[in-house]
């Protein structure tokens, strides 16, 4: 098969596009081609095969419609088996290849509750958040219905489509064993100090940042030297100030140290100085229904968690035994979670090894690899053979 994977906002070696969907595929014999916005010069032809077709890249929310329209030509002018896309914003584009290229496969991968993101985007009015929602989410159903097949993450997003009549597959967002690598063989935790806490992911005001660094306030004034590591992307940009004022404020330069967004090929030695790993969003419905990929990270590189106790990612750490969950609102819960560790470091060791060993033996992308060829191979048939053409 002849596989493309359309994106207009994702970087060119995206964590799931790449790392997962596209190197796994290439490497069982299919042909996958990248469409994907400002795809550096060294990346156009990766090493494994996997061709790249680069777009112009929106420098303001207001032009992102000339990368969807890009996406869009790159993808007429690239014949293909499968389109399978990864923005809500590229519906109509799945919509029309649906319709153009009769004998291809179109592919919705939804990687999260759109809807609910909106309830948080912090360059949408408040007061208009709620309405745009609920109007995103119709649109997002009714452009499902028209495309050929659904890929979901979580089992609530799920259930949530389930009445679009679009034929699902469950492919859960598992980090790569081939690309965890040597994390995997460690024999023991990181014993180095001072001790560090680490939150890997988007850097922004429902992350919980505030409070952690809280936190990390809480446990100075316990005696405690630790070092909170955040690393990521800010949104907006605008917001890294904020936080930078709040750890001058609190006399906590020396304790906090911002990264930039580490590649994914280099996130393990980063995790890999670490002693716990935090995942502090703060409550909203966008977080009760996702499972984020750096809670599997986390676990790959023998880290602990301290995790909100809320939705599918606390229900997951409180049944595996990997780590803790707190109420992410309280710096004091924060805090408890983190010195327990601290202050434990067998547990330390036990959690990080089993969570280390669920994701060899359970929470790994190669156990989910198979789900999603199978469903490319039933979709196309169903296209090719039967005539399964959506509205």
């Amino acid at each position: 098969m002849h596989i493309a994977m359309l994106s207009s906002v994702h970087p060119a070696l995206d964590m799931r596009i790449y790392f997962s969907e596209a190197k796994y595929l290439a490497a069982r014999g299919h042909r996958v081609t990248l469409v994907v916005p400002a795809v550096p010069a060294d990346a156009r032809v990766s090493a494994n095969g996997i061709a790249f077709r680069s777009v112009w890249k929106a420098t303001a929310r207001p032009w992102r419609w000339i990368t969807v329209t890009q996406v869009f030509l790159t993808a007429l002018r690239t014949p293909a088996d499968v389109y399978h896309f990864h923005d809500p914003e590229l519906l109509p584009v799945g919509w029309l290849l649906a319709r153009l290229r009769p004998r291809s496969l179109v592919v919705y991968d939804v990687h999260e509750d759109f809807p609910q993101t909106i309830l948080n985007k912090y360059w949408i009015h408040p007061r208009l958040r709620r309405l745009v929602s609920r109007l995103a989410d119709r649109l997002e159903k009714a452009f499902a219905r028209r495309v050929h097949l659904l890929v979901q993450v979580t089992e609530p997003i799920y259930e949530k489509f389930r009445r679009t009549a679009t034929p699902q597959v469950l492919v859960k967002n598992y980090p790569p064993l081939q690309e965890v690598g040597t994390a995997l063989e460690r024999c023991c935790i990181y014993t180095g100090r001072p001790f560090r806490i680490c939150y890997a992911g988007g850097l922004s005001e429902t992350s919980g940042l505030r409070q952690l660094i809280e936190a990390v306030a809480v446990l100075i004034r316990r005696g405690h030297p630790v070092e909170c590591h955040l690393a990521g992307p800010w949104a907006p940009e605008s917001y890294r100030k904020d936080v930078e004022n709040l750890v001058d404020s609190r006399g906590l330069a020396e304790h906090v140290f911002f990264h930039p967004v580490i590649p994914y090929q280099a996130i393990w030695r980063f995790l890999q100085r670490m002693h716990v790993g935090v995942v502090s969003n703060q409550p909203a419905a966008q977080y009760e229904v996702a499972l984020a990929r750096r809670l599997f990270d986390y676990m790959a590189a023998g880290l602990p968690l301290v995790v909100h106790d809320y939705g599918l990612a606390g229900e997951l750490v409180r049944n595996r035994g990997v780590g803790l969950t707190v109420d992410v609102t309280r710096p004091e819960a924060i805090a408890d979670g983190i010195e327990y560790f601290l202050t434990h470091p067998t547990e330390v060791a036990r959690m990080g090894a089993r969570g280390q060993r669920l994701v060899r033996e359970q929470y790994n992308w190669e156990s989910q690899i198979g789900e999603l060829v199978s469903a490319y191979e039933q979709g196309l048939d169903a296209v090719r053979t039967r005539g399964h053409h959506p509205s």
